[in-house]
């Protein structure tokens, strides 16, 4: 975060968590995705955190992604899936009847 500090000064005032899990359950095994709404639950606190970025390796994340998505998404490498999801809480969008929506897959040039 400090290197991304350097180039967007806004980016000090960010609530970082390095968690490695998010690279390591990363298996075509349908648990990405579980294991991404779990993480979210257990750090995103409802009143301060209204935008989360995750981070991860593939397969498991194109994976994840297409489910929250409910169609198929392909990352490359050094891609990012956009969403949008609105509700209460984090709690709130984290189950199977949240639409959330695929705005953006952001590919490297």
């Amino acid at each position: 975060m400090d290197t991304m500090a350097e180039a967007a000064a806004e980016l000090s005032q960010v609530d970082a968590h390095f968690l490695g899990s998010l690279y390591t359950v990363a298996a075509l095994d349908g648990q990405t995705k579980h294991h991404l709404e779990e993480t979210i639950r257990s750090v995103a606190v409802d009143a301060a955190h209204f935008c989360v970025m995750c981070v991860g390796h593939n397969k498991g994340w194109e994976e994840a992604a297409s489910a929250f998505a409910k169609q198929a998404v392909r990352l490359g490498t050094a891609s990012a899936a956009l969403f949008e999801v609105a509700g209460p809480s984090w709690d709130d969008v984290m189950g199977p009847e949240a639409d959330w929506k695929l705005v953006d897959v952001v590919t490297p040039s």
